[in-house]
């Protein structure tokens, strides 16, 4: 397996999606151009009128969310074409105005037969579903703990990186259900391709993030080194349960407060246990040690100096400055915290 076929799967998927949504819209516009045999409102059974109602205010949480979901939760974003998305994200939403236009009547072949109704039932069963995940999506994109709450530090690497976990939800960040984890990130560097790998994506070396130098993002003292862990292979099920952070750094830099940086490459480790080290300085290069798929960077904060330690509590944290991409373009952010999809770049 490599990224470049995971990234065909989900296109295929996407395009199929696409292809249902658009029949369903002709088969609205037919509807809407033949609506003579459409009961009315008034005309409607009770649960019709149930029916419709979800429908309604589905359509309108789907509509509301959409955005988040297409920019900021789509897990698959970065390893999905843009007209890929355009197209799937682009019919759902024209189906969605398409049932609010039509909202308050049904075919009298829905009123007449059940199995229309069954249908009918499941489609909208699934859009309540649907509308729930949409507007999780537009919360967990606000939902994170204010400046006050949250430690400061600086961004770690240089260039331009994309954030593949990051958030202080469990539905834009996987991390968040481990309490010492709970506002982990995971980052990947982008090349000129826009992409965060190369060729086939098959191989460590594809990723631009292997053998990328990482910088301490704090002032503070190095507790904690490992570097003798092999780098990994690709693969879409990691089950490394002994050493899950691989090669990886622990930064005491306040009372109560270690940065953990994981994954780093075999032997690229540039600092040792009991070293002091500055924002900035050179502490290490990414890789693809421990239980990961492939090569990326994990920074998190912990309460106690020990690798998941056992009532652990993971700090949430946010970065001083740089540049980032969310909705449209780069924009300079102080104080802010990455959500999954952003790109980050520190200031030049």
């Amino acid at each position: 397996m490599n990224v470049e076929l995971l990234s065909n799967l989900y296109t295929g998927f996407y395009l199929i999606l696409s292809g249902l949504l658009i029949t369903m819209i002709i088969y609205r516009v037919v509807n809407c151009a033949t609506g003579s045999d459409r009961k009315k409102w008034s005309s409607l059974p009770k649960y019709l009128k149930v029916l419709k109602v979800l429908l309604g205010i589905s359509a309108i949480c789907i509509l509301i969310g959409l955005p988040f979901e297409a920019w900021i939760a789509s897990g698959v974003k970065m390893i999905t074409p843009f007209y890929a998305r355009a197209l799937l994200y682009g019919s759902l939403g024209v189906l969605m105005i398409l049932e609010l236009v039509k909202i308050t009547s049904v075919s009298e072949k829905t009123v007449s037969k059940n199995l229309r109704q069954i249908f009918m039932s499941v489609y909208i069963f699934i859009l309540i579903w649907q509308g729930f995940n949409f507007m999780k999506s537009a919360i967990s994109t606000y939902s994170y703990p204010d400046v006050a709450d949250c430690e400061l530090i600086h961004w770690p690497v240089k260039d331009t990186w994309f954030v593949g976990h990051g958030g202080g939800t469990e539905h834009l960040n996987y991390h968040f259900v481990a309490d010492q984890q709970r506002y982990a990130i995971d980052i990947l560097k982008i090349g000129e391709n826009e992409s965060y790998y190369e060729n086939q994506g098959g191989e460590i070396t594809d990723f631009y993030t292997f053998n990328e130098p990482v910088y301490a993002p704090v002032n503070g003292k190095v507790v904690k080194v490992v570097d003798s862990l092999p780098n990994a292979d690709i693969t879409f099920a990691p089950n490394n349960r002994e050493n899950p952070a691989g090669n990886y750094i622990v930064i005491q830099y306040d009372t109560n407060r270690w940065l953990f940086l994981a994954h780093l490459n075999k032997g690229k480790v540039r600092v040792e246990k009991g070293d002091r080290v500055i924002s900035g300085d050179l502490i290490g290069f990414a890789g693809n040690s421990g239980n990961t798929s492939w090569p990326h960077l994990h920074l998190h904060i912990q309460n106690q100096p020990k690798l998941n330690a056992s009532g652990a509590k993971g700090i949430p944290f946010r970065f001083k400055m740089a540049e980032v991409k969310r909705w449209g373009n780069f924009e300079r952010q102080s104080d802010f915290y990455p959500l999954r999809n952003d790109l980050i770049k520190p200031l030049r």
